[in-house]
């Protein structure tokens, strides 16, 4: 599972971002794209190691504790990227855009 929509397309839509993700991958987006210019809100992440932490100044959430405030995820895990997808269309049931 791929998805086509690139950091600079989420950053020139404006709208609110929630990253689901916020180890490597999420790291390396912040440091070699335009993702830190993205209204980001939160990173969502199911290990509770980075949970209640910050990144770039925004909380590190559980999936529980994510209110839901954007209409925008982006999967921020090579690794784990199918199984994130189902979490949030299947289990959660959030009916957001999810890049």
């Amino acid at each position: 599972m791929s998805f086509s929509t690139t950091p600079q397309k989420i950053v020139k839509k404006g709208k609110r971002l929630a990253i689901w993700g916020a180890g490597t991958h999420a790291l390396r987006l912040l440091k070699n794209s335009c993702l830190p210019e993205a209204k980001m809100v939160a990173f969502i992440d199911a290990n509770a190691n980075y949970q209640k932490k910050k990144l770039v100044h925004r909380p590190i959430l559980s999936p529980s504790q994510f209110s839901g405030n954007t209409d925008n995820i982006l999967i921020s895990s090579q690794v784990h990227e199918a199984e994130i997808y189902k979490t949030i269309t299947e289990k959660l049931k959030w009916p957001k855009n999810i890049h």
